[in-house]
């Protein structure tokens, strides 16, 4: 069941034309999400660990980190914050996708959602391998193992969807084509809905003719049907080398 999520997720990425709508509301679902984790039980907000998250997703430099923080410890509530950061998120994106273009902007989207998906599922079967081996203990506590297993693997399930979309908001604004660099973010130019009036530069990080390649080989893959019993089209292998 796990296995058809992830697949018909892919197969979605693969053949979608236009990431770009899901893309952004993946980043807003994470700004909101680290809003609401920098909150305290007793009401108050954490501005430098918010800081600090904000800035996985859009690297700005070191001065522009300080006029960011000061601008927020001025919003005060959560909502004002969601909305101001969400804005900015989405304002920064539509100025990476004019610097670097539609249709390349189109397969960054692709190449940074596949790429995320590829390697937190790789782990996921990592990370079940070493449940399966272990869970025989659980006997010993007058637990059913077989039940361990399946609550124990839905909630690493569950994670693992949540880290794919935190996993594609920390790559989307360092994949650039090889060989270039865009000019500095600005954020004034960017700023139709938040109130923010500096200039500030992203750090970047090349995608290479292989990466593309990649995506090409993934998509071809994909087309062949796999039955349920098929081996794993990451080529994945338990310890006696048998594919899973």
């Amino acid at each position: 069941q796990q296995r058809e999520i992830i697949y018909k997720l892919r197969r979605e990425v693969l053949e979608s034309s236009n990431l770009k709508e899901k893309v952004v509301d993946r980043l807003k679902d994470q700004v909101n999400g680290m809003v609401t984790l920098a909150f305290t039980e007793e009401g108050s907000i954490d501005y430098e660990r918010l800081l600090m998250m904000f800035l996985e997703i859009a690297p700005f430099d070191d001065a522009s980190q300080k006029r960011l923080l000061g601008q927020l410890q001025g919003l005060g509530s959560q909502e004002k914050i969601s909305d101001f950061l969400t804005g900015l998120i989405e304002n920064i994106y539509k100025d990476r996708e004019r610097q670097v273009g539609e249709d390349l902007m189109r397969q960054i989207e692709k190449a940074a959602y596949l790429s995320s998906i590829d390697q937190l599922w790789m782990d996921h079967l990592d990370n079940l391998e070493d449940l399966r081996e272990g869970i025989g203990l659980r006997g010993y506590g007058q637990r059913d193992p077989l039940v361990e297993f399946k609550n124990e693997a839905f909630n690493l399930f569950d994670r693992l969807m949540l880290d794919i979309d935190g996993h594609l908001a920390r790559r989307i604004f360092r994949i650039v084509p090889a060989g270039a660099m865009p000019p500095p973010v600005n954020i004034e130019q960017a700023q139709a809905n938040v109130d923010v009036k500096d200039a500030t530069g992203l750090a970047q990080t090349p995608i290479t003719k292989a990466a593309s390649q990649q995506t090409a080989i993934s998509g071809q893959q994909e087309h062949k049907k796999l039955g349920r019993n098929d081996p794993c089209w990451c080529g994945k292998v338990d310890s006696n080398g048998k594919p899973v």
